[in-house]
């Protein structure tokens, strides 16, 4: 780190943490595994489209990062670009609020603008990304970045999360109160406002000139220069390779909550309780995989965290098997077997498994933004780290066209069952594969 990154490191914590605590709380309004798919549910039938929407966002954020890695190679400071694509994109989510509020009539309206409003917003996004990431990678030093992310998600999608999501509940409680689409307007209209403070304050940070500039050079060269990387660095490939198979998760991800309130009949009035697990969830999380990154290295926060990941559809194949079964049929459960006269309300129970099932979701989401995006910055050369972090957010991006698409058509074709196990079986792969990652702190060199 740059004697000017170290003379400025407290305010850029500071300031990188205020802006995780604002921008994720804005942004867990949004939330893809929850609200998303609970609110296209009214504006489209296709699960393919659901699955797709819900990552959206998401989606936008990787695809552009590979071509904004190119252009952004040549210049000393990213910071511009950071604040002009996130002023772009905040104008464009506050856009479809007002256009939800306007156009709710219609459906099709609804829909189109939706895909055209936020899918230009995640493209900028996407240009935000690759800046936001370079510029943490030559502010925070690797044994603080575990620190840094932790801090960010236990105050953005911990704390301060969780007074949202009791908002949410309150909202989806009371239809009566907060109709839709009035509902989804007020968290969309939130999730823009805060958001927008949120990037106010990243902006402030003291950017030090990157030391590694590069001249742009032709896009022929930049596309060789991709092919090398793959082609001399083995490691960086059995890490794409764990991505994909860990990023299969998301197969079913978008659909459990659709699981839980349509095939378990649980009704729209759990989504506010298991947005609320969830966040109460990454509180503990954070912090945990945070500690685990800056003292072991973030290939075990891969590895955990995968474990983690594939017990969640595990979870949720068992939960389906016994629905499937009729054992849940009955408003009360007889357990007279196990002990005399127990017996247990069919509901709660299947509200507190659905429970462990948001908490599984949480906990390995929280240890795959730590470690994921700690394990490329720490292990890609520092010349080239622009480029390893410009494809492998592009590569993410594809497979969140593909993955949520695939689950959604499996479970229109064949029910949720395959999809569940399809899901388990990719990801306990990937667990696997984690172990064979060099870990860049025992390493000079990871290739």
């Amino acid at each position: 780190m740059s004697d000017y990154a170290s003379k400025h490191f407290r305010r850029n914590f500071f300031l990188g943490v205020t802006n995780g605590f604002i921008f994720m709380a804005g942004s867990s309004f949004l939330n893809p595994t929850t609200i998303l798919p609970k609110f296209l549910e009214n504006v489209f039938e296709s699960k393919a489209l659901i699955g797709v929407g819900s990552y959206l966002l998401m989606l936008g954020w990787c695809l552009p990062q590979l071509p904004a890695a190119y252009f952004a190679r040549s210049m000393t400071h990213r910071k511009p670009l950071y604040v002009v694509s996130n002023a772009v994109r905040m104008a464009l989510i506050g856009a479809f609020a007002l256009s939800l509020y306007l156009f709710h009539d219609s459906r099709t309206t609804v829909g189109v603008l939706f895909f055209v409003l936020l899918g230009m917003s995640g493209v900028a996004a996407g240009l935000v990304g690759l800046a936001y990431q370079d510029i943490v990678s030559r502010t925070i030093p690797p044994t603080r970045r575990g620190a840094y992310n932790a801090y960010r998600i236990f105050g953005g999608q911990g704390l301060t999360a969780l007074a949202g999501s009791f908002l949410v509940k309150y909202v989806l409680d009371h239809p009566e109160k907060f109709p839709y689409p009035y509902n989804y307007v007020l968290f969309f209209g939130t999730a823009w406002l805060l958001m927008s403070i949120g990037v106010t304050a990243f902006s402030m940070i003291k950017e030090p000139p990157d030391p590694a500039v590069r001249p742009r050079g032709s896009v022929r060269a930049f596309v060789l220069e991709l092919y090398l990387i793959l082609k001399t660095n083995a490691n960086y490939r059995r890490f794409l390779l764990q991505k994909l198979l860990r990023a299969c998760e998301v197969f079913a991800i978008p659909y459990y909550i659709l699981f839980a309130t349509d095939v378990l009949g649980l009704g729209d009035s759990v989504v506010g309780t298991f947005q609320i697990v969830g966040v109460a969830t990454m509180l503990v999380a954070a912090i945990l995989w945070g500690k685990v990154s800056d003292k072991s290295g973030n290939r075990r926060v891969i590895y955990r965290s995968s474990i983690t990941a594939a017990l969640t559809p595990i979870v949720a194949l068992a939960l389906f098997a016994l629905h499937s079964a009729g054992v849940f049929k009955a408003e009360t459960l007889d357990l007279s077997r196990v002990s005399s006269g127990l017996a247990i309300g069919t509901r709660p129970l299947l509200i507190a498994v659905m429970s462990l099932i948001f908490v599984l979701i949480a906990t390995a989401s929280a240890g795959a933004q730590i470690g994921f995006q700690n394990y490329i910055m720490e292990s890609a050369p520092l010349r080239r780290r622009p480029i390893y972090l410009g494809m492998t957010t592009t590569i993410d991006g594809i497979l969140l066209v593909a993955l949520p698409a695939v689950g959604g058509f499996l479970i229109d074709w064949k029910g949720y069952g395959p999809c569940f196990l399809a899901a388990a079986a990719t990801v306990a792969a990937s667990a696997f594969l984690a172990l064979r990652l060099c870990e860049p702190r025992h390493a000079v060199r990871c290739t």
